[in-house]
């Protein structure tokens, strides 16, 4: 082998050498950061949401105390009352005549229930 054959074989294998120290390195610093630094977030779930929840004003069953049902429509509580629309009359009557579900429906939706 010649001398510039052995130089050129030199070169080569400095090559060879200096990229896969590259490359130990890089993966060897790819594989061991933390993972903070590597900008992971943790992957949470979506609140699940109700697609279709009873609003106040629809028109619901609401439940006497003593057991008697009426489908109706909640206008409004005011002065002590709660007034009811059924077949466009207006109804009213006094929360303690409702089912405690009824009260606590109520109560869920933002009404000032004593």
């Amino acid at each position: 082998m010649s001398q510039s054959n052995k130089n050129i074989f030199i070169a080569e294998l400095a090559a060879v050498i200096f990229m896969a120290v590259c490359l130990i390195l890089f993966l060897g610093r790819l594989f061991t950061e933390p993972q903070e630094q590597l900008n992971f977030k943790p992957v949470t779930k979506p609140p699940v949401i109700d697609p279709s929840p009873a609003r106040l004003t629809d028109l619901r069953e609401w439940t006497s105390v003593d057991g008697k049902k009426v489908n109706t429509r909640f206008l409004e509580y005011k002065d002590g009352k709660i007034r009811f629309r059924k077949d466009g009359k207006i109804k009213s009557t006094s929360p303690s005549n409702l089912s405690q579900a009824d009260i606590d429906f109520l109560k869920s939706h933002g009404v000032p229930l004593p």
